[in-house]
């Protein structure tokens, strides 16, 4: 949702790069800025509100932020979270990619062979990676004394780009049918397991998904849904003021008490002595 399109003859522009590491924490501003945000995190945990849609961003995570959609924090981002980022816009954009296509008329060989490719909303698991070097050398060319440090700025940006694209083209590729379940499934951690929803959404039986599920990953879809609801649950205690009720609430459980009993079949203990260990342990 709200991914980034590239194109392989447009070079983005870098408005501003660099890298911060908060000693006090924050809540992320409310903001909507003009340009793409590539958003690598270092170290701990960075969290951003795009279009009423919660992310987290965990140390390693590569993440984009769009273009004159609205951002803004719910959650606070604690002291010590690193992270680097690049600014930057491209020549033609999404907004006006299907009349930029009208207008195209293939008379040269750059027209025919002009292609686009998908941003990835986030990336998980990059740290130390060569696309993760390449955002620190930005981060530090950025900030030398280099005359030509605006061009090649730029120029390492797009490789940035099109080696992130093409990773998610080939992650595409290679996703298991229990991957692609599992992300949906944490996808709607804030919803209550729907075995119609999810045969409808792959096109195939629940009893072909859930058998593949099972086979694949050793747990039912179900289990997997109900740990990763309890892990969100378990988040929101430990740094949220918010009561267990609203908690429960927030997750998709119209019961408060069922919640509770699921959170204490994952966690040993109830959502409000969670919060209590929680507390006393900070």
């Amino acid at each position: 949702m709200n991914e980034i399109i590239i194109s392989n003859n447009k070079m983005p522009v870098v408005c501003e790069s660099n890298g911060f590491k908060t000693t006090k924490g924050f809540i992320h501003p409310s903001r909507c800025l003009p340009f793409h945000v590539l958003l690598y995190v270092k170290n701990g945990t960075f969290y951003v509100t795009e279009e009423n849609i919660d992310y987290e961003i965990s140390s390693g995570s590569i993440f984009f932020m769009k273009a004159g959609l609205h951002h803004c924090g719910t959650q606070f981002i604690e002291p010590g979270t690193e992270w680097r980022f690049i600014h930057f816009y491209m020549d033609q954009d999404i907004d006006g990619l299907s009349e930029y296509r009208e207008n195209v008329q293939p008379l040269s060989t750059c027209a025919r062979l002009e292609s686009y490719l998908e941003l990835p909303k986030q990336l998980f698991d990059m740290k130390n990676s060569e696309i993760t070097s390449k955002i620190e050398d930005v981060a530090a060319l950025a900030k030398s004394d280099d005359p030509y440090k605006g061009w090649k700025i730029n120029q390492k940006t797009a490789e940035i780009l099109n080696d992130i694209a093409v990773w998610n083209r080939k992650i595409q590729t290679e996703v298991t049918l229990s991957d692609r379940i599992a992300q949906y499934l944490v996808k709607h951690v804030d919803s209550s397991f729907n075995a119609d929803e999810i045969a409808a959404e792959f096109f195939l039986s629940y009893k072909h998904l859930a058998a593949t599920f099972k086979k694949e990953k050793g747990i039912s879809m179900q289990q997997y849904h109900n740990r990763v609801r309890m892990q969100r649950a378990a988040h929101i205690l430990s740094f949220t003021g918010i009561t267990v009720t609203e908690t429960s609430e927030k997750l998709g459980f119209k019961d408060p008490l069922y919640f509770s009993r699921c959170f204490h079949q994952i966690y040993g203990i109830s959502p409000s002595e969670y919060r209590k260990n929680q507390n006393f342990s900070s």
